[in-house]
This record gives C-alpha cells, structure tokens and sequence, in this order.
C-alpha cells in the first residue's frame, strides 16, 4: 500500500505560507491460519510483516513493521471478540516509533436473522489493520508517535443498529449510530445506514459529527461502496 498528502496554509496574520508533504509506501507479507472450533465456533490468528519507506518533516527513511492479530467467533450466540496488535521494530529515523493495539466485541444477530448489532472498542495508540472500519469487522493501520503508556485507552468507540433483512431474503439492511470519545476531550458522532447482498454488493453511507475539545466542530460525509465478481 502508499499514500501521498500534501498540505497548505496560506500566509496572513503575521504567519508565512507553509507547505507540506508526507509520503509512505510499504510491502507487507501476511499469514493466517483457521481453527475450527465444533460446529458453531472459529479461531483464526494472523501474524504480517514488511518493510517501508518514509518521506515527509517528521518520518525520512526506512522502517520494519510486524503485527498480528486474534479473532474469535461464535456463530449461533452471535457473539465476535478480535484483538490487533502493530509495532514499528526498526526504523532509520532516530527516535521515531509506532505503536497500537485494539480490542472489538461484537453481538450481531448472524447474516440470516434480523436483530440488534452492539459493537464496542478500546483502543491504545493507534491500530493496525484497517482501523476505524468497525462495521465490516476489521481495524485499521494510522502511524502514530509514542506517548506514555497506560492501562486506560485512548479512544473508545461504541455502535449501535438494528439489523434487517431485504425482502427477497438475500441481503441486509443495517442503520446505525455511533459514538467516540479519546483522552483529549474530542468527541464524534456517527449517524448512516450499510446494505449488503451477500458477499458481492455493499453500500456504506455514513455522516459524521467531530466536536473537538477546541470548540470547534466539523462535519464530515462518507460514502463506500463494494462490488465483487
């Protein structure tokens, strides 16, 4: 994967104009195993790891990432718990590290039945693996500096919908709200609506809300879409 930013202020109230760029390009091996457990319960584990390259004020030079992950899922209950870990071993940039990890717990009524959907999630520094992606089952991956360590989180995040069913019986229709709170007093909330027809088509609108601690709030308008052949 790569990405490429580019910022710009312009100048005015004594300030000059400043111009920014950040650029990252990695290549990560990933493997997985399966375990399954009686009729109704699966175990799967993921260990990745790879390399990659920095540009920008802050990160310059090359890195090695590993992470990994834990997922448990009881079908007939419901019921998935999911745990993901990152760290960055080495990287050229003295002083520079990453670091995160999260755990999700998910009651879903299963892809046949119509119900309630509860999903909670703490998360220290910042996750690997798809973060902030609560709703398809994953977590993500943002770099992030150190910090002091500490027992408690430094987000939490909570979702509610209710799932229901497509008339034709062949997908699922879920609106949904959500709420997060982290330890610099910002707050966001999450208001939309997913489709899905089986594995082939999904639909994911969201509008969000971000208050932060400096009083000023910014909205925001997602839209994601899928479709597989």
């Amino acid at each position: 994967d790569a990405f490429y930013v580019q910022a710009e202020s312009a100048a005015g109230q004594g300030l000059p104009n400043v111009r920014e760029e950040a650029k990252r390009v990695r290549v990560l091996i990933e493997g997985s195993r399966i375990n399954i457990i009686g009729s109704t319960s699966r175990l799967s584990q993921s260990l990745e790891i790879g390399g990659r390259w920095d540009r920008g004020r802050i990160e310059n030079g090359k890195g090695l990432d590993i992470g990994g992950g834990i997922d448990y899922n009881h079908s007939e209950r419901g019921v998935s718990m999911a745990a993901r870990g990152r760290y960055l071993l080495i990287h050229e940039q003295e002083g520079y590290k990453e670091w995160g990890a999260s755990l999700i717990l998910r009651v879903n009524p299963g892809a046949g039945r119509q119900g309630l959907v509860v999903e909670a999630s703490p998360v220290w520094g910042e996750p690997g693996r798809n973060a902030g992606a609560l709703w398809r089952g994953a977590t993500g991956r943002i770099s992030r500096r150190t910090r002091p360590s500490s027992a408690s989180p430094d987000q939490v995040k909570f979702d509610v919908g209710y799932q229901l069913l497509t008339p034709a019986g062949n997908g699922r229709i879920t609106p949904y709200g959500g709420w997060a709170a982290g330890r610099d007093d910002n707050h966001s909330y999450r208001f939309g609506g997913r489709m899905n027809v089986g594995r082939i088509f999904l639909v994911d609108v969201e509008g969000r809300l971000d208050d932060r601690s400096t009083g000023d709030a910014v909205y925001r308008i997602k839209f994601i879409g899928h479709l597989k052949w």
